[in-house]
C-alpha cells in the first residue's frame, strides 16, 4: 500500500487524477463550493498539493455561493427600501404637524422639527445613498438613483436650516421637496422590484 496521497473529485463516477492532471484541471475551470474533494490513499500526489487542495476545497464550502450573496444583497435593498418608505410616511405626518403651527416657528417647534428630521427623515436618506452605492445587486438606472440621493441630502441640509430660520412656509417647501424625491426615488423600475 503507498503513502503517497492522490485527490478523487467526487462526481458521479470518481475520478483518479494525477498532479499534473490535477494543476491543468485548477488551471482551465476553478473549483465551485458544490466540487467535493477527498483525499484517498494513491500514488501520484504531493503531500503540498494535497494540503493545498483541502485548504481550498474547506474555503469553498465555508464561503457563501453567488447566489447566496446576491440574495443577501437583494435583502439588504429590501430593508432599505422598507426604510425608505418609513421615512416618507413620516415626512407625511411631519407636514401635517408643521401646518398646524404658527407661521413663524418657535423655539420649541423648530428643534422639534430638527429632531424629527434625525430620527425619522435622515435613515431614510442614508438608506437611498446606501442603495446608490452598493454593488451586490444591478441597478438599471443607477445614475437617476445616485442622483436622486445626493439631491434627498441637499434637500434635508435646507430642511434644517429653513427649521432654523423659523419659516413655517420654507421648511413646508423642504419637507414637500423631501417627499417628492422619495416617492420618485421608489418610483425608479429598478427599486419598484424590491417594493412588492
Amino acid at each position: 500500500m503507498s503513502t503517497k496521497r492522490e485527490l478523487c473529485f467526487i462526481s458521479p463516477a470518481p475520478l483518479k487524477m494525477s498532479t499534473q492532471s490535477v494543476d491543468k484541471r485548477l488551471q482551465k475551470k476553478p473549483l465551485t463550493a458544490r466540487t467535493s474533494i477527498i483525499l484517498c490513499q494513491a500514488p501520484g500526489v504531493s503531500r503540498r498539493t494535497a494540503v493545498k487542495l483541502a485548504a481550498l476545497s474547506i474555503g469553498l464550502y465555508l464561503m457563501p455561493g453567488g447566489s447566496h450573496a446576491a440574495s443577501l444583497a437583494e435583502n439588504a435593498v429590501k430593508q432599505n427600501v422598507a426604510r425608505i418608505k418609513l421615512a416618507l410616511g413620516k415626512a407625511g405626518a411631519l407636514i401635517t404637524e408643521v401646518k398646524a403651527l404658527n407661521e413663524n416657528l418657535g423655539e420649541e417647534d423648530y428643534l422639534f422639527v430638527l429632531r424629527y428630521q434625525s430620527v425619522w427623515l435622515e435613515p431614510g436618506r442614508v438608506a437611498m445613498a446606501y442603495i446608490a452605492e452598493q454593488t451586490g445587486v444591478v441597478l438599471a438606472d443607477s445614475d437617476a438613483v445616485k442622483r436622486i440621493a445626493a439631491a434627498t441630502l441637499g434637500h434635508l441640509l435646507e430642511l434644517s436650516m429653513e427649521a432654523k430660520g423659523r419659516n413655517r412656509d420654507r421648511v413646508l417647501r423642504e419637507l414637500d421637496e423631501y417627499v417628492e424625491s422619495a416617492e420618485e426615488f421608489l418610483a425608479l423600475p429598478s427599486i419598484q422590484r424590491f417594493t412588492k
